[in-house]
């Protein structure tokens, strides 16, 4: 009789002959029975480890046909080693079961089960999509045809849902010359499955992909270019289809790039657009040599302190007292603007949170365009009540005060910034 081990021992010594571990399976438990094929899903564990065994309905286990059929299916998918397919670990008898395929157990749950939720992103649909379309490229490319693509067929791991594409049970490839019965489930098969289920290749999977984003559609679930994308997939005709799911991901991936820019890359060019008009007007303004020396003094001076003039800043026959008049109107319309513009930054930022869709984000950025506008115009008219248009000091003045609005703008959007690439890139 084995001895169980000491835990509560101090001498740090474990005796190799009191430990054992069974290598055979144990917890053997039936989860799932073909209501209209042969097969039978059992979850057991081994050496500490669930998995999943494959195995014929009793009244089949003894039929060499569906030995046959059993052997052949873990011929095509044992050499499989994908991130996004089942593994198949081996073949071997069990007591009780006969023979069985052994495959990992994927804690997860079905295609369908995972899209009801329907808080679902469209990056995770996007996700979810690609590694289906990279599972079904790597069969492909080993001359691989599932012959059964379906909702039920694939797998959402609950831990960091990823695809688990499985049941090779009507797959083929053409290194069988045997036991290539008809297969495929009605509602999914490609128009040549339902006809005659010969020459058929791997366009036949991608129409049954066609109709499962089809069906996915159909439940809101979003998702970049789905109307070409499904069509793409069902065209009776297989010559009208994909060549490959290689050419769904590409079209993911410039939907989403696409998105972006329009919505992300309208507010840099609106940033751009402000930073150049400014940079020209503080060039002309800065060919006035009056403005020289008055930029001496506002650039030295903080906008909310009050400024120390020293004589030789001052303009040739300005009045020592002028200036600083001047200096000081400035400091109150500086103060003036950095708080209108922090009120309306912090009011349209705050909206940020409501936004629901790529239609919210864009009214978002119009409103964004308006607010910069209307506090500009707001600064203008309070520049000119208190400063002539005429003066020297008005044109540097009018682009300082251009500057520190655009600063405060600009420091509020690098503030959120990743919070609004993150919206700009979710609501497509």
């Amino acid at each position: 009789m084995v001895q169980p081990i000491n835990l509560n021992s101090n001498s740090g010594i474990i005796d190799p002959s009191r430990i054992h571990i069974s290598n055979e399976f144990k917890d053997i438990t039936c989860i799932h029975t073909s209501t209209v094929g042969y097969n039978c899903l059992y979850k057991a564990k081994r050496l500490g480890k669930w998995h999943v065994l494959k195995t014929l309905k009793e009244e089949y286990r003894d039929n060499p046909v569906y030995l046959g059929l059993l052997q052949k299916e873990f011929d095509i998918a044992y050499p499989l080693s994908h991130p996004n397919i089942v593994q198949t670990i081996g073949i071997e008898y069990v007591s009780e079961l006969g023979l069985c395929i052994v495959m990992e157990f994927v804690e997860g749950v079905s295609w369908g089960e995972f899209f009801k939720d329907d808080s679902i992103t469209t990056p995770a649909t996007i996700k979810i999509l690609t590694e289906l379309c990279n599972a079904l490229d790597y069969i492909h490319a080993r001359q691989i045809i599932h012959r059964d693509l379906k909702p039920e067929n694939i797998l959402i791991t609950r831990n960091g849902n990823n695809v688990k594409l499985i049941d090779f049970g009507l797959s083929d490839t053409d290194s069988f010359a045997i036991l290539k019965q008809p297969a495929g489930t009605l509602r999914y098969a490609s128009p040549e499955q339902q006809v005659n289920n010969e020459g058929i290749d791997k366009r036949s999977d991608i129409y049954s992909l066609g109709i499962i984003l089809s069906d996915l559609k159909t439940t809101g679930i979003k998702f970049p270019q789905s109307k070409r994308i499904v069509s793409g997939c069902i065209a009776s005709e297989r010559e009208d289809r994909f060549s490959s799911a290689s050419g769904i991901i590409q079209l993911l991936s410039r939907k989403s790039r696409a998105n972006y820019f329009l919505i992300y890359g309208s507010f840099v060019v609106m940033v751009l657009m402000s930073f150049l008009i400014h940079k020209q007007s503080e060039k002309q303004n800065e060919m006035n040599p009056v403005n020289k020396i008055v930029k001496e003094v506002v650039i030295k001076s903080s906008p909310f302190e009050k400024v120390n003039l020293h004589p030789v800043m001052q303009a040739p026959n300005e009045p020592l007292s002028k200036i600083p008049e001047f200096i000081n109107i400035y400091n109150q319309l500086a103060q003036k603007a950095k708080t209108l513009t922090t009120e309306r930054c912090q009011r349209l930022y705050a909206e940020l949170d409501t936004l629901s869709s790529s239609a919210s984000v864009m009214k978002w950025t119009t409103k964004y365009n308006a607010l910069v506008n209307d506090v500009t115009n707001q600064m203008e008219q309070l520049l000119q009540e208190r400063i002539s248009n005429t003066s020297p000091e008005f044109g540097l003045y009018q682009t300082s005060l251009h500057s520190l609005i655009e600063k405060t703008w600009s420091d509020y959007y690098y503030q959120h910034q990743e919070k609004f690439e993150q919206l700009t890139y979710t609501f497509k």
